[in-house]
């Protein structure tokens, strides 16, 4: 769920196979990470409305260490980070690739596609490629193929 440094692999009748653990220090959800979030999200007329109601309701301490998790073909996990997608609108996607052991391979960074009104994101991995899905100015839905280098 992102709250820990670990990632849990389950075998298919549900029984724990690994856990996956690391250092990694979190990130609290400070006034100034909240304001950047609700102005990267929502209209500037509605952001003194949202933050006022924001700051009064409950909301977590730290951000999660991790945004989302996807295997690929091979078993290998990926692992995307979290905090950059909050507070940029268009942020470099990092990636934490371990391989099917648990160990950790390396760092990808997903590319901007140029044209994209919104992140693109990964739908598939396969050896050394991955397939994204953007959509562009025109409301239209592209996806596309790139290497990994």
């Amino acid at each position: 769920d992102g709250r820990e440094a670990e990632i849990r692999v389950y075998r298919i009748n549900g029984r724990l196979r690994r856990v996956i653990r690391w250092k990694e220090s979190t990130e609290l959800v400070s006034p100034n990470l909240l304001r950047a979030f609700v102005e990267n999200t929502v209209a500037a007329n509605e952001v003194d409305r949202l933050l006022e109601r924001t700051f009064t309701t409950a909301h977590p301490n730290s951000l999660p260490v991790y945004y989302e998790l996807q295997v690929d073909e091979v078993g290998r996990i990926w692992m995307l980070d979290y905090p950059e997608v909050l507070i940029q609108p268009q942020p470099p996607q990092l990636w934490t690739v371990f391989d099917s052991t648990g160990a950790p391979m390396g760092r990808v960074k997903q590319p901007h596609v140029v044209g994209a009104i919104d992140m693109a994101s990964i739908v598939w991995i396969g050896g050394d490629r991955v397939l994204l899905r953007w959509t562009d100015r025109e409301q239209i839905v592209h996806l596309t193929y790139h290497s990994l280098r």
